[in-house]
């Protein structure tokens, strides 16, 4: 008995699968809740934060030139323009 329940679940997966019917999009929702022109800085309370530490309390500077330094950059362009439109621009940073 149980095999003829696991042949019919698998008779009717295979159906399925082959129609596409368990991977079909049925509603497409586009939400844009920012336009393409919304610029977001500090004065609106947008912050990124990093840390290089050694975990041990201290607030000296643990960082190394010798093996690099991080930089943020702000990625941005323009689909309205033809060709590559990409700008990295480098962001200001501080060791606070």
């Amino acid at each position: 008995m149980s095999i003829f329940i696991l042949l019919a679940y698998g008779s009717y997966k295979i159906t399925r699968l082959s129609n596409f019917e368990d991977y079909k999009v049925e509603t497409y929702l586009l939400e844009d809740h920012y336009a393409t022109n919304d610029t977001f800085g500090s004065a609106d309370g947008f912050a990124i934060a990093a840390a290089i530490t050694s975990y041990d309390g201290s607030n000296e500077d643990i960082t190394d030139p010798e093996i690099g330094e991080i930089k943020f950059y702000l990625k941005t362009w323009n689909i309205d323009l033809p060709g590559s439109s990409i700008k990295f621009i480098e962001l200001e940073t501080k060791v606070c």
